[in-house]
């Protein structure tokens, strides 16, 4: 899974919106705690359509992440997303997967 979560990122910074939502299963969640930072409540969506309308809004914004930390469990990362002149810091987890994608997978806030 730690492809799998580089491709994340790497989509991210390019920000690929077709291609963040291939990180996912079909009917996959994406859990994101962390997107309080930024907007005060979180994100919690359901299915690639849900997923994609999410980044779409997000890329207008021009993020651009960077991974601190991958855990040597290959499911967890320590990742940082510059966005609007704001830093938030993010713990990533694959939750469940299938088919080398996520089915669930969640962002919360980094404590440092």
């Amino acid at each position: 899974m730690t492809e799998v979560l580089k491709r994340y990122v790497d989509r991210m910074n390019a920000h690929d919106v077709k291609g963040i939502a291939d990180r996912w299963v079909e009917g996959g969640i994406f859990d994101d705690e962390s997107a309080k930072l930024l907007t005060g409540k979180p994100a919690y969506c359901v299915g690639k359509k849900k997923i994609r309308g999410t980044f779409r809004l997000m890329f207008l914004f021009k993020p651009k992440a960077e991974i601190l930390k991958m855990y040597d469990n290959g499911l967890e990362m320590d990742y940082d997303i510059h966005i609007i002149g704001k830093t938030l810091p993010c713990h990533g987890k694959v939750e469940q997967q299938q088919d080398g994608k996520f089915l669930v997978y969640s962002c919360r806030p980094r404590q440092d």
